[in-house]
């Protein structure tokens, strides 16, 4: 997602500055050239060599110093595509609001051309204090971008809750992602999203349901979103948090993700369906809890077929990119092909569940061949989700035509 985006973190002396590492682990696994600045203060929290061993490169800290004989405070910053201050301290904020320049990091915001994000984090009653707010006001007036710091706990036991905490680092994470947008944009499309099992009550405390986690669709709608598309998440009852910036529209059973997929699709391009809805529900519900001493030793029910919504989605598919996913266990190419022509789709994706291997239905990694009406396929190596995510919208992005 950021592959190859040259970030400059620079670190800041306050005591958030130990979320600053998990900051960098993101952007790394996430493909940025890191490297990390740091002033004097911020290495009384944290050593230099906390981020180095991070990055496998030298920390910058010393104005007078180059590792090439040329000016830090240039090197630094030529060539970068963004530079994040976090934490950004009241002083470190006054000196760049006023021009002050008098170690690496200040000075070298002077020479910046890429854009500065700054993530303030202090005490609620120096964020509330005027020459701060004065000063982040200078700032955004002038193009900087600025996240708002998170309300909670301080540091100090004896400090009140307040506005003042840096944000979480995934936040921050999301934020780069939006300021630095991979190619292939999808900016100007809408995509429907679905993701999750779904539910059929048995009784009011029983359900028939699957194993499946909801990560892959969540993966899908989370990158997404940071590629620009008007992102549209329809959840069956997944244990996940919603995904930053992401409003989730939760259902139950089949026939409810049924209707909202149906009335998200007509301002919709792109529907990518990756839920697991069950394709069979109890027949006849109880309304209320069926007792064990009364079923004489079984419970038997009888089911009836739920709504295939894909089928149904393709009576208004015209020229809407669909999307499927086939989870097979046995003649898995015959298949998934047969699903991709049956409904209609222009790409599915063939997976199995791989029990206790890490891969498949429920784990974080998936392996899985991109099938298309054409016969065409690619077969990807295990992957996580979010790395298969972006490999898959990436390929949705060459069929809208943005390559």
């Amino acid at each position: 997602m950021l592959s190859n985006r040259k970030i400059l973190v620079a670190v800041t002396g306050g005591i958030a500055a130990y979320k600053t590492c998990e900051l960098v682990r993101h952007l790394i696994r996430n493909g940025a050239d890191v490297r990390v600045s740091m002033t004097q203060s911020a290495a009384k929290f944290l050593t230099p060599l906390t981020f180095e061993a991070l990055t496998g490169k030298k920390v910058l800290s010393d104005m007078f110093a180059s590792e090439e004989g040329g000016s830090p405070h240039l090197d630094c910053v030529r060539d970068i595509d963004l530079m994040v201050i976090a934490p950004a301290t009241a002083n470190c904020i006054g000196k760049i609001a006023h021009g002050i320049a008098d170690d690496l990091l200040s000075t070298s915001v002077l020479a910046l051309s890429a854009p500065l994000l700054l993530c303030p984090a202090m005490n609620p009653k120096m964020y509330q204090n005027k020459a701060v707010v004065d000063n982040l006001n200078i700032l955004n007036n002038r193009g900087v971008l600025i996240m708002e710091p998170e309300e909670g706990s301080m540091a100090s036991p004896d400090e009140e809750p307040g506005i003042g905490r840096l944000p979480d680092p995934a936040r921050i994470l999301d934020r780069i992602c939006r300021i630095l947008p991979p190619d292939g944009s999808l900016s100007g499309y809408t995509i429907t999203v679905t993701a999750g099992p779904t539910e059929e009550a048995i009784d009011p405390v029983r359900v028939v349901s699957n194993l499946s986690s909801g990560r892959m669709g969540f993966a899908i709608a989370e990158r997404a979103r940071q590629r620009g598309a008007d992102v549209r998440l329809v959840a069956g009852p997944a244990h996940l948090h919603t995904p930053i910036g992401l409003d989730v529209e939760r259902v139950k059973s089949t026939a409810d993700m049924r209707d909202a997929v149906l009335k998200n699709l007509e301002e919709s391009q792109v529907l990518i369906m990756a839920a697991a809805p069950c394709d069979y529900a109890p027949k006849d519900p109880k309304s209320q809890k069926i007792k064990k001493k009364n079923l004489g030793g079984n419970l038997n029910l009888e089911l009836v077929e739920t709504s295939d919504i894909l089928k149904e989605a393709s009576d208004q598919k015209g020229e809407r990119i669909f999307v499927g996913f086939a989870l097979e266990t046995e003649n898995e190419l015959d298949n998934a092909r047969r699903k991709l022509a049956d409904k209609n789709l222009d790409i599915i994706v063939l997976n199995s569940p791989d029990a206790g291997s890490g891969v498949g239905l429920g784990e974080n990694s998936i392996q899985g061949t991109i099938l298309y009406p054409n016969e065409k396929s690619d077969s990807l190596p295990s992957m996580s989700k979010i790395d298969f995510a972006d490999a898959l919208l990436d390929r949705i992005g060459q069929l809208l035509g943005r390559d």
